[in-house]
């Protein structure tokens, strides 16, 4: 990990690779399924891993084993989401107890292979000029996760619940800070195995 943006503060970064993937297929195959030359969950890691970031985490949950048996996870520490299968919000309060000790954390999901270390600096960079206000990448209309959120937004993040993420609860209001994306495909995800075809077909792209 690259030095820390602004010495005074502590960003963490955590990737979320806690969920069944049931639409792709058992538990933890979709996170290790090869995409654009790397386990798809790898992507994320290295990104977050390589960002300015102070630390970061790796939440897993359903083929945890499976994930960790395959994917580099070396570079971030390793928590175990128990309760995975009440929904992602679950992940979300884990990622937020995780980094208590920190000012701001970005959020990554371990399906979106195409957000990148540009990306993630971006968040920071964007929040360090409005630290009050969560900040969110923006890919044309579309605009959600990874978004970096300030320590004020924390209880909030663990009043979650179900499959409800942040968006809507905490991300709302006109209080987000949209920050452009790098590529236009960056906020693409996988979620069923066709999405690996039309991933790598705009690899080069």
């Amino acid at each position: 990990m690259r030095d820390r943006a602004k010495a005074a503060l502590s960003i963490g970064c955590s990737v979320l690779a806690a969920g069944a993937g049931a639409r792709f297929g058992t538990p933890g195959e979709k996170l290790v399924a090869m995409t654009m030359g790397k386990r798809l969950a790898q992507h994320a890691i290295d990104a977050a891993a390589a960002s300015s970031a102070s630390r970061c985490s790796l939440i897993v949950g359903a083929g945890a084993e499976r994930v960790l048996a395959v994917v580099d996870a070396r570079r971030l520490a390793v928590y175990t989401n128990d309760r995975w299968e009440t929904g992602i919000a679950s992940s979300i309060a884990l990622a937020a107890l995780t980094h208590a000790q920190d000012d701001a954390f970005v959020l990554l999901l371990a399906d979106a292979p195409r957000v990148t270390t540009v990306d993630i600096d971006a968040l920071i960079a964007a929040w360090l000029k409005r630290p009050d206000h969560p900040a969110a990448l923006r890919s044309g209309a579309v605009w959600g996760s990874p978004a970096i959120f300030p320590r004020s937004t924390y209880a909030a993040l663990a009043r979650l619940r179900g499959d409800r993420g942040a968006k809507g609860a905490v991300l709302r209001d006109g209080r987000v800070t949209l920050v452009n994306a790098s590529t236009r495909a960056a906020l693409a995800d996988v979620d069923r195995r066709r999405d690996i075809s039309r991933l790598n077909a705009r690899r080069t792209k």
